[in-house]
């Protein structure tokens, strides 16, 4: 890249070339946005996650690929998303797999939801927090919420 500088009257003045580079950024966590939770479909289930550098919105294919990992049964799926062009490294995010089922109560119908291997949410500190396993540990009971479309 170079710089020329061009004004009436004046002897255009130009520089030497010089050499830009890009850093490339890790990606990580933070870049992600989370991803609500699903219902099973029978079906690969594949959200499209938000990654974003900042304030700008990167580009699947350009800037990172994405696979899926454990994404057709009930219970905890993963995103791999892997940087591409100026991104760099690998980071993952999880989402769970529900089944819709309905309980009759009072008349009317309650949509519960139910998955396997919910052990799984313990290693999730978004699902399950710190504040949660501090209240089991002096004897309480915590429910883990999961959002439902």
């Amino acid at each position: 890249m170079y710089v020329r500088v061009e004004r009436a009257g004046y002897t255009a003045w130009e520089s030497s070339a010089y050499t830009a580079s890009v850093a490339m950024k890790e990606l990580d966590a933070d870049m992600i946005a989370d991803l609500p939770s699903v219902a099973y479909t029978g079906q690969a289930i594949e959200p499209m996650p938000e990654v974003k550098f900042g304030s700008i919105v990167l580009v699947k294919d350009t800037d990172y690929t994405v696979s899926y990992e454990n994404n057709t049964d009930i219970g905890l799926a993963t995103v791999v998303i892997t940087g591409k062009g100026n991104y760099t490294g690998t980071t993952t995010v999880k989402f769970a797999i529900y089944k819709r089922s309905t309980a009759i109560s009072n008349g009317e119908q309650v949509p519960q939801a139910s998955a396997k291997d919910l052990d799984q949410l313990y290693d999730d500190e978004k699902a399950y927090t710190e504040e949660d396993r501090q209240i089991e540990t002096i004897g309480g009971s915590v429910n883990i919420e999961l959002p439902l479309p």
